[in-house]
């Protein structure tokens, strides 16, 4: 199935750039995603990959066109692909209702996961299963906001759920020591899941750090690093 045929048959979901000059409405069917990183300076990316129909249209969804000669004439060429880059650069991009439900769908699980890793019961200090969030969410009937991104909308939504369930962010301070013969090894799996405070490689081999993790991954990570050393490591909590 070329672009054409799965414009024709996905009409009611297209996403379009649209830009009005001289009183007059141009538009192109692009792939949202790729329209917005062109926009955001990615000038990488190819326009013809940008856009679902290589035309330009009057009102897309009508399938209605522009007369040539006025589209040569209002924007001094009658090379489409040109027209269609100059349309992506300065117009509006539109989103249909089937993206932008896609789009925030996708926030929600990124809102969650953050909450998820972030956050613990202040009762027992224990993580928060993702399925207790979930209904949250919807016992507090939160609504997406389109235009913040996932990770603005955090402090939003958990101040929504502290009503309803014991929740706090929290961050765990975690001294370890590591004996020579696993210290080099898992090294890199310690500075890529946690931020390491200070640290100090010792003159036997073992490395001595003072780590920070998000408290919701505590209990995952001790026992990560518990079996990497087979339990041949130290490990003190340093803060509640």
């Amino acid at each position: 199935m070329d672009k054409q045929q799965l414009y024709d048959r996905e009409k009611l979901h297209i996403n379009l750039a649209k830009l009005k000059v001289k009183n007059q409405e141009f538009e192109v069917v692009v792939d949202p995603d790729l329209a917005i990183e062109f926009r955001k300076g990615n000038e990488d990316i190819d326009i013809l990959a940008i856009l679902n129909v290589e035309d330009i249209f009057s009102d897309a969804k009508k399938g209605l066109r522009p007369n040539e000669k006025a589209l040569a004439e209002v924007f001094g060429t009658d090379d489409k692909i040109k027209i269609a880059e100059e349309i992506i650069k300065k117009g509006e991009i539109q989103l249909s209702s089937n993206y932008r439900e896609k789009e925030r769908e996708t926030k929600k699980r990124r809102i969650l996961e953050i909450i998820q890793i972030n956050s613990i019961n202040p009762r027992d200090k224990t993580p928060i299963p993702l399925t207790r969030l979930k209904n949250a969410w919807d016992e507090a009937n939160i609504h997406i906001n389109d235009y913040k991104t996932a990770e603005e909308q955090v402090n939003d939504v958990l101040e929504k759920f502290k009503p309803l369930i014991p929740i706090r962010f929290s961050r765990q301070r975690i001294k370890i020591n590591v004996p020579g013969q696993y210290a080099v090894k898992i090294y890199g799996e310690i500075k890529k899941n946690s931020t390491v405070e200070n640290e100090s490689w010792n003159n036997d081999g073992s490395w001595t750090g003072t780590v920070i993790i998000p408290g919701g991954l505590q209990e995952k990570f001790i026992d990560n690093m518990k079996n990497k050393t087979h339990g041949n490591i130290k490990i003190e909590l340093l803060n509640d």
